[in-house]
């Protein structure tokens, strides 16, 4: 049977072969250049940690904190005095519409007797974020009831933020005692940035981080040539 009288191939047969070319073609080329294909990740890496390093040297942790005050009347000339500090953070500067973490509340004062859940409910800025938490059997020293939260909120509103307080103490489910903050004493006002403070913010630290790893990376052809002469046969080196 000569060539001509061949069945011909089908199509599958020769999109098969002719994808095997392409897959040698680029493994040859690889391998002519696998020395600096090796190399490319020296460059790449310690861009990319450099940019990252940067990155968080341009980023910090905002601490703030309100306290506020509670003043119970008995009616007899005397009175019930407490104490809540809120202790928050934020990543940069403490914007309208970006989160800000609530990391733990202190209670100082005498809870009514038998209490065993503390609600604190707080408002301001377009937002409420709700604690309800068993009251330890004694105070911290001079932290007082410590509570470690760890919750997270959004002020919805920039400016200057004024922030109400409801504290509420239970048993069995059962309101003992309920407070709302007195302005009186109080330091509950937080100031919110419009949200482009925290635009600026996060646009310094990826403009820095990706200078930084530009100019890392910018070097990368300069040093593949000079590895690569410096690697050459001394016979193949072009003399001055």
């Amino acid at each position: 049977m000569t060539a001509k009288d061949d069945p011909p191939r089908p199509n599958l047969t020769r999109a098969k072969e002719r994808v095997c070319a392409l897959s040698f073609g680029v493994t040859r080329r690889l391998a002519s250049h696998r020395r600096f294909v090796l190399l490319f990740p020296v460059f790449v890496i310690p861009a990319l940690i450099l940019s990252a390093f940067a990155y968080s040297l341009e980023s910090y942790s905002n601490p703030f904190n309100a306290s506020l005050t509670f003043v119970y009347d008995f009616g007899n000339g005397s009175q019930a005095v407490y104490f809540v500090n809120l202790g928050f953070h934020a990543d940069g500067p403490v914007s309208a519409g970006y989160p800000v973490t609530l990391d733990f509340a202190q209670l100082f004062g005498d809870p009514p007797a038998g209490t065993e859940h503390v609600i604190i409910d707080i408002f301001g800025g377009r937002q409420r974020l709700t604690i309800n938490q068993p009251l330890p059997a004694s105070p911290w020293g001079d932290l007082g009831y410590y509570f470690n939260v760890s919750r997270t909120t959004t002020f919805h509103q920039s400016g200057l933020v004024n922030l109400t307080v409801l504290l509420s103490f239970w048993t069995a489910g059962q309101l003992l005692l309920s407070l709302m903050s007195s302005s009186d004493g109080s330091q509950g006002i937080i100031l919110v940035e419009p949200g482009m403070a925290r635009l600026q913010y996060d646009s310094t630290r990826l403009a820095v981080a990706a200078a930084v790893g530009s100019f890392v990376f910018a070097g990368l052809p300069t040093g593949l040539q000079a590895i690569r002469e410096l690697s050459a046969p001394a016979g193949g080196r072009k003399q001055p």
